[in-house]
C-alpha cells in the first residue's frame, strides 16, 4: 500500500490544515496551506491589536483547521 502522505522537503506531512505561528516580540510570522492545499503561504504581522485582528482575517482566509504557535521563548525560559 502507498503512503498517500506528500513529502515537503523529506518530512511527511502529517495534518495538511495546520498553520504555524512564530511569534516574536514586534513581528509574527504565520505560515498556512494555500487554498488549494498544492503549497504554503508565509505572512507576516505585527504584535499590534489591529495587526492580530487582520492575522485572524488572514488565517480565515486559508483551509488552516488548526493555528500552532512556536515555543522556544517558552523553553529558552524554562532551561535557563
Amino acid at each position: 500500500m502507498q503512503d498517500s502522505r506528500k513529502q515537503i522537503e523529506g518530512l511527511p506531512v502529517v495534518r495538511r490544515n495546520i498553520a504555524g505561528i512564530d511569534l516574536g516580540s514586534e513581528r509574527h510570522w504565520v505560515c498556512a496551506p494555500s487554498l488549494d492545499g498544492s503549497a504554503r503561504e508565509v505572512a507576516d504581522f505585527g504584535a499590534t491589536t489591529p495587526e492580530l485582528i487582520r492575522m485572524g482575517q488572514w488565517l480565515k482566509e486559508t483551509t488552516a483547521s488548526t493555528p500552532a504557535r512556536s515555543a522556544w521563548s517558552r523553553l529558552r525560559t524554562e532551561r535557563g
